[in-house]
């Protein structure tokens, strides 16, 4: 997930995403907005770490506008530059089956705490 944060309306901005791993080429992907700000990437690989960048887009829907040195026109839209960088490692592969977990607990010490000790069965 990638959230984000702007002062300007979100009604008009479209997000893009870019990333790269391992200092491979930048690769756009296509992103899925959940929700104003948020926006989900999938088919990471996982324990990766990434490199991610954003700009966002406003369509023009036929309106002139002029550029600014921070903007750039492109086919009907007005973007920004792409954002500094940011670097996140994916997270792990979850497992394929139910974990076998259980727990023990020692005797409630003077202070009343408890030790608590957290099994699982490694997978064949």
């Amino acid at each position: 997930m990638l959230h984000w944060k702007t002062s300007e309306s979100l009604m008009r901005l479209r997000p893009q995403i870019r990333l790269r791993a391992n200092n491979n080429t930048w690769e756009q992907r296509e992103r899925a907005e959940l929700s104003k700000g948020l926006i989900q990437v999938e088919n990471l690989r996982p324990l990766t770490e990434y490199e991610f960048q954003m700009k966002t887009c406003a369509l023009l829907s036929g309106q002139t506008h002029t550029s600014t040195p921070s903007f750039k026109t492109s086919q009907r839209c007005l973007c920004s530059q792409w954002s500094s960088s940011v670097r996140k490692t994916s997270p792990g592969k979850g497992p394929s089956q139910q974990l076998h977990v259980w727990r023990t607990l020692t005797e409630e010490t003077k202070h009343g705490l408890r030790n608590v000790t957290v099994f699982w069965k490694v997978f064949p």
